[in-house]
């Protein structure tokens, strides 16, 4: 058996490294939410956000009996710091607890503007009681 010496050009090389760029990108360039609090209830089908619109949209399906899970969620973005970047959280509206057959549901929070998603580095979805207090 015989070795064949591979030889890359310099136009080979720009194409190798433009493609394992592009293939490297994530869907979004704004942070993944962590839906962990939501899956214990919720399968998180799809999500994404809108820019134009200033809306993240989730789409799930409740696991759990209508009457065991909760209905309100809020959406917290925080920088590299920790510190939330909008001034209050987003609220998720309209989970519908009379949902008994467990279809999908589509439900959305207000974001941060474009410039202001810029800082975000992380998206985490909290619970809140019908009091409005957070439950993480």
């Amino acid at each position: 058996m015989t070795r064949t010496k591979l030889c890359w050009t310099a136009a080979g090389l720009t194409v190798f490294a433009f493609a394992l760029l592009l293939s490297a990108q994530d869907e979004y360039e704004y942070p993944r939410p962590d839906f962990s609090t939501m899956e214990r209830w919720y399968q998180i089908e799809k999500w994404n956000y809108n820019e134009s619109s200033q809306t993240m949209t989730v789409f799930v399906r409740p696991k759990v009996e209508a009457d065991k899970r909760p209905r309100y969620f809020v959406a917290k973005f925080l920088d590299r710091d920790g510190l939330d970047v909008a001034n209050s959280p987003a609220g998720f509206c309209c989970i519908e607890s009379i949902n008994r057959d467990n279809q999908v549901e589509k439900i959305s929070a207000k974001m941060p503007s474009e410039s202001t998603m810029d800082k975000v580095r992380r998206v985490i979805i909290f619970r809140t009681r019908d009091d409005g207090s957070n439950v993480r």
